[in-house]
């Protein structure tokens, strides 16, 4: 898929140490979630580009292309490989100030001030896809239930 036209968020691949762990993670993440006895979908762009090989957080928001329309993205790093479970570093980058103009930024001039992350467990992607993109819930409503260990793996029941 092209790295530049989808109006989704992005899951980016940074570690390629395996490409059968990456089609396993994806599968995870796309995987129909069911909730109340209805299946629930996340809509991510899966994006495997070496250009992001290795990429820290920051870098990885500086280098979405500025069609980008989304405020957080997904990265499948190393620590996503080497650790049970799979968490996925969701990384959001929204404007601190909710009254700034900043909201009409590229990707490439988000201040590193802005850009906060938390860990989630692939069948968690689906629900932080769905509530932040429809803006149902923000970025900070997650990072609020995140366990001790740092890692989302859903709401409390």
């Amino acid at each position: 898929m092209s790295d530049e036209t989808s109006n989704k968020p992005w899951l980016v691949r940074t570690d390629f140490s395996g490409d059968a762990m990456w089609n396993n993670l994806t599968a995870q993440v796309l995987a129909p979630q069911l909730e109340l006895e209805q299946e629930f979908f996340a809509d991510v762009e899966c994006i495997n580009n070496r250009k992001f090989e290795g990429l820290d957080p920051e870098a990885v928001v500086h280098l979405l292309p500025d069609s980008y329309n989304c405020f957080f993205c997904m990265v499948a790093d190393r620590y996503t490989f080497k650790t049970a479970g799979l968490p996925i570093l969701v990384i959001g980058f929204a404007p601190v100030d909710d009254t700034s103009a900043d909201f009409r930024r590229h990707p490439r001039q988000v201040p590193a001030e802005d850009i906060k992350s938390f860990r989630a467990l692939p069948k968690t992607i689906q629900s932080i896809e769905n509530n932040l993109s429809l803006a149902n819930l923000d970025f900070e409503d997650f990072v609020r239930s995140v366990a001790s260990d740092g890692i989302f793996r859903g709401f409390p029941q």
